[in-house]
């Protein structure tokens, strides 16, 4: 058996290989899951992140557009020429000839600031602690603030400093306040109304309006219905609200470098605070400086993700149970028949080997190797016996259809369907070629028939080969072109010299051989009158003679002796 045969079939690397592919099948579906699975996890959090930003941006632009009403509203009443001359009044004493202006700039607040969805709770508070409400006016800031104003965090005079001493507007940060009607959540949006020309430590008034809770979380509804949370903080990174999850247990954020980032415009970060992983978005507010932080728990980002995880890995994990359960079933079930058959095998191919195996201690896979190396060998000298068996038959039948030893069509045609030779055309000749190098020719002609399956070669002798070809009657030069193209062939294929003869063509099978005398008879011309393709047919219409076979010749001599 040849080496490359032999690696074939090495007992151990066909075990091993198929362990590997084995493997590898299993392996597969988990490295494709698991690349999907980190496409999929990066494709997440890229998608949550535009949404927290678009919802971040949308929240934002909302706040400022109510900051920039309130602004509005609070300028243009600072400019308002009753509310100046109320300024400069030295407070409120009985039967005082002033209350009519008080009432007009009191209903001039009220139908400036009618629009109790933008300018919520406002309040005018003078200098003179004359002090303008949505419900009516009252004297004293102290009394306003313990009334109408009351502060959970900050007192008194930290609100009234905070909000006379301002140069510019400013938001209080997000506390309980309590305004006599109720108690609620709110920012305080101050707008000191100065003379900036005197330079005076106070304002001359301030206005204010409060921010609902309500309506902050309003504003930022998309992304605290994702369970999400916002923080807003103003001048020096100072906090001003913080809104949903973000303080769901009662902390405040302490550490603002967390949630705040040092580049400029939109930051994406991931950060862990109070030991949760967040996706953190920032942004900064072009106009007036503030940013504006939106923070999602990774667990909310990620939570069809990870149920989708779970899932793939618990479907791979039961299909590699699964997968291994039939490996171990067929490899139960299977293995011992197989090894049962090659040891039955290798029983009756090699018993000698049987012996050794009984006597030395050799492994499994040894043994198994040498059954089946032997089974090989032995496949292959039958098959070598049967291959050789079928030219001889092939030969012979040749060499009886050549010679007219055949006395019927029938017989010819079951004869040579046993010899593996289908004749089913109409018509057949045959050709002779021959060579002074006769051996290059037979090579040339086995060379022929290994790829030309179909055709039908005869060794004639160590000289002489012959085709047996059938023919048509659409071409008449047929015969002459095969001819030419075969002797072609049999020179690129090595042979020299190559002298064709071609026979006449012939219905009846038991008349080809008057074809192959004619075909050798014209081989041998074209050799002795150096022409390369002898036609038998043409050489008969040249000399206008008839052609009688060498049977015929014999029979008329007899029959011409007898006087018969």
């Amino acid at each position: 058996m040849t080496r490359q045969k032999l690696k074939r079939f090495h007992v151990k690397r066909i075990y091993s290989t198929l362990l590997l592919s084995y493997g590898a099948l299993l392996a597969a579906p988990f490295i494709a899951v698991f690349l999907l699975l980190s496409f999929w996890k990066n494709s997440t959090e890229n998608y949550y992140s535009e949404i927290m930003k678009n919802d971040l941006t949308e929240g934002r632009m909302a706040f400022e557009k109510q900051l920039d009403i309130m602004c509005a509203g609070a300028f243009s009443v600072s400019n308002d020429s009753d509310l100046k001359w109320v300024y400069f009044l030295d407070g409120l004493k009985d039967g005082d000839n002033n209350i009519a202006a008080l009432i007009r700039c009191n209903d001039m607040l009220r139908q400036t600031f009618a629009d109790s969805e933008h300018y919520q709770n406002y309040s005018v508070i003078m200098k003179n602690e004359l002090i303008f409400r949505k419900s009516g006016m009252v004297v004293g800031d102290k009394f306003f603030y313990d009334n109408y104003c009351t502060y959970q965090n900050t007192d008194f005079e930290t609100w009234r400093k905070q909000s006379f001493e301002s140069n510019t507007w400013q938001l209080f940060p997000l506390e309980e306040i309590d305004t006599g009607e109720r108690t609620f959540q709110a920012m305080t949006f101050s707008y000191p109304v100065r003379n900036y020309i005197q330079q005076e430590p106070e304002a001359n008034a301030v206005v204010q309006f409060l921010l609902s809770k309500e309506n902050l979380e309003q504003m930022f509804g998309q992304l605290l219905s994702r369970q999400g949370g916002i923080l807003i903080y103003g001048a020096e990174d100072r906090l001003l609200a913080s809104l949903g999850k973000i303080n769901a247990d009662g902390d405040d954020p302490e550490n603002t470098d967390l949630f705040l980032s040092e580049a400029t415009g939109e930051d994406i970060r991931q950060i862990k605070w109070n030991g949760t992983d967040c996706l953190v978005v920032n942004q900064t507010s072009e106009e007036n400086g503030m940013h504006f932080a939106a923070v999602l728990p990774m667990a909310v980002v990620m939570q069809n993700f990870q149920r989708i995880r779970r899932a793939a890995w618990l479907i791979l994990f039961t299909g590699a149970v699964l997968e291994i359960g039939l490996g171990c079933c067929f490899a139960l079930r299977y293995s011992k028949p197989i090894h049962n058959l090659i040891d039955n095998m290798q029983g009756f191919f090699m018993l000698e080997d049987r012996e050794i195996h009984k006597t030395e201690n050799i492994s499994e896979y040894e043994y198994l190797e040498k059954g089946v190396h032997a089974l090989l060998d032995d496949y292959q000298s039958l098959n070598a016996m049967l291959q050789e068996k079928t030219v001889k038959e092939r030969r012979n039948f040749l060499t009886l259809l050549m010679n007219g030893e055949f006395d019927t069509e029938l017989n010819i045609i079951e004869e040579a369907a046993h010899a593996g030779i289908r004749l089913v055309q109409k018509d057949y000749y045959v050709l002779v070629f021959g060579s002074e190098e006769g051996e290059k020719l037979l090579s040339a002609a086995k060379k022929c028939a290994e790829t030309e399956t179909e055709q039908i070669w005869y060794p004639v002798d160590p000289t002489h080969v012959a085709l047996l070809q059938y023919c048509t009657e659409e071409n008449p030069m047929e015969p002459l072109l095969v001819g030419e193209q075969t002797a072609e062939k049999l020179k690129q294929l090595g042979a020299e010299e190559v002298y064709v003869g071609i026979g006449s063509c012939y219905t009846e099978k038991r008349e080809i051989v008057f074809s192959y005398q004619q075909a050798l008879y014209c081989s041998d011309k074209g050799k002795i009158e150096k022409q390369n393709v002898v036609e038998y047919s043409r050489e008969l219409w040249k000399r206008n003679m008839p052609w009688y076979p060498l049977e015929m010749e014999e029979k008329l001599q007899a029959a011409t002796k007898n006087g018969n």
